[in-house]
């Protein structure tokens, strides 16, 4: 605002130099307003006249130019709305003044600057002047704690709805570049007292200049928080008044406060998320404790199962207890004709590191090969060729299999690894038959247990 007003006195300067043929004879001095705001309006301009240009007197005169030649010199014409009034006089102290008086009065508007184009004519020359007159108080504003400039431009009631919030900030700021620490939109002193442009300031205010001027204030204010990010205060320590003090050494207590506000909310922000997640945990483990109990009453409503399932869980393990007894033996002889065995005396049968090279062996003759009449003696009577083992058929469906599956979980859940490996062993036992699926997540299930154990 303070520069458009230096401007309009430029302005005014040139035109009379411009205007006048004999500028340092004649002029026009400092305008007095003796009027008050809401009242007619009536000013008072002396004449300034040299002691050569006595004999001027009598064809001195001033007028107010028309509109045209307002809107040809970028003034606002809205003076003549009101029907000013001028004429020369000489005034007590015979002083040569020029007078304006409007006929209708001038009411205080959100436009409180009026402003005067004047001319002053005489029968070598002439002369002009522009003076702006404030009809009225400026609107101020106080910013308060935590304000930014685009909130207070968003309530700024300019009788104009096209005009954009970038317009309405970048003319803020050009009223009151005193009110940014560093010059910069973002950071806006708290307890400053801003002055409020009028319409025709902002709209003086090219949109797109508006919008980079923005622009680079956002990306300025990123770079110094970037700078800045090494700071760091916990919510505990910066919610104490006497901490607040303490913080910083730039010795802007405004800024510092405003950084601290904002790291603040950052906190609460994160200790409501944490909240929120506590929350969200306490609610699965509560699902997880509601699983585990229907998964305890699905056991219970098998248990008049489970005498059969019992037999039949004897029957499967014995068949794999021998199944895995044959193995162990066929292994150990078809590795045994690879090495000498050098300690079968002491009773010492090496299990590992055998060569897995040989062919298959002969169930008959081919088992005693190269051994010992200690080793044929011992194994002579063991018959390898074992009748394959029937499993016995389970009476579980694969639902009830894979709730024991999802019971093996639920104690994983609350590491009770005992009762889960238990659940695991029996659904690998009866469960190959049943739903080979089951068997495999099972076996999955128990290498993760035992890896973790290990």
């Amino acid at each position: 605002m303070a520069n458009i007003q230096i401007l309009k006195f430029i302005l005014a300067g040139l035109i009379g130099i411009a205007l006048s043929s004999s500028v340092f004879a004649i002029n026009l001095g400092k305008a007095n307003l003796v009027s008050r705001p809401g009242e007619t309006l009536r000013v008072e301009v002396p004449i300034e006249l040299g002691a050569d240009e006595q004999g001027l007197l009598s064809s001195l005169s001033a007028s107010i130019p028309p509109i045209g030649t307002y809107e040809r010199l970028g003034v606002s014409p809205r003076i003549l709305d009101f029907n000013a009034q001028v004429m020369v006089y000489r005034s007590k102290d015979e002083r040569l003044m020029i007078l304006v008086e409007t006929v209708q009065p001038v009411p205080v508007s959100p436009d409180v600057f009026v402003d005067l184009l004047l001319t002053l004519n005489w029968s070598t020359g002439s002369i002009s002047r522009v003076y702006t007159f404030l009809n009225g108080n400026l609107p101020k504003f106080i910013v308060e704690p935590g304000q930014t400039l685009s909130s207070i431009a968003s309530q700024m009631d300019t009788g104009s709805p096209d005009f954009s919030i970038d317009q309405k900030m970048m003319a803020l700021y050009q009223a009151n570049p005193d009110a940014f620490i560093g010059g910069n939109i973002n950071q806006l002193l708290a307890g400053s007292e801003l002055l409020i442009p009028n319409a025709a300031a902002i709209q003086a205010i090219d949109q797109k200049d508006a919008q980079k001027f923005v622009d680079v204030a956002a990306q300025q204010w990123g770079e110094l928080k970037k700078s800045n990010s090494s700071v760091v205060v916990s919510a505990d320590e910066s919610s104490s008044p006497s901490n607040l003090l303490k913080i910083g050494s730039s010795g802007d207590k405004d800024a510092d406060t405003k950084r601290i506000t904002e790291e603040i909310v950052a906190q609460e922000k994160i200790l409501e998320k944490t909240n929120t997640r506590v929350i969200e945990l306490e609610k699965n483990i509560s699902d997880l404790k509601k699983l585990l109990g229907e998964a305890q009453g699905t056991s219970q409503a098998v248990d008049a199962d489970k005498s059969e399932l019992n037999l039949k869980t004897t029957l499967l393990g014995l068949a794999c207890f021998l199944l895995i007894t044959a193995l162990l033996i066929w292994f150990f002889m078809r590795n045994s004709r690879q090495q000498q065995l050098t300690d079968i005396q002491s009773g010492n049968y090496p299990s590992k590191n055998l060569s897995t090279e040989s062919t298959e062996p002969d169930h008959h003759n081919g088992h005693h090969e190269g051994m010992s009449d200690k080793a044929k003696a011992l194994f002579g009577s063991i018959n390898l060729d074992l009748a394959p083992a029937k499993l016995p058929v389970s009476g579980l469906s694969s639902d009830e299999l894979r709730v024991k599956l999802n019971l093996a979980r639920a104690y994983i859940t609350i590491e009770d690894f005992s009762a889960a490996n238990k659940s695991l062993d029996e659904v690998v036992r009866i469960g190959a038959s049943i739903d080979p699926e089951v068997v495999i997540e099972a076996q999955g299930m128990l290498a993760e247990l035992a890896h973790r154990n290990g």
